[in-house]
């Protein structure tokens, strides 16, 4: 996973405009686009640590925290 993934970037990549990607997603899951994101990351970060030997350091960066006790926090 890219560690500078945004909600801009995605609607860039999926070629549509950032608000119209934020009503879509908040109409399919009920959240709005930032919480959504937010939990696609801490899922990820969830299977890392149960499922690596990398430091906490090394996997809140690998999902786009690049302060490890903004991470924590999350």
């Amino acid at each position: 996973m890219k560690n500078d993934l945004t909600v801009q970037k995605i609607a860039d990549e999926l070629n549509v405009n950032c608000s119209y990607l934020s009503r879509i997603i908040k109409n399919k899951f009920g959240h709005s686009t930032v919480d959504y994101l937010i939990n696609f990351r801490m899922l990820k970060a969830k299977f890392l640590l149960e499922n690596s030997d990398h430091t906490v350091t090394m996997i809140s960066r690998a999902v786009g925290y690049q302060n490890p006790l903004s991470f924590s926090r999350a």
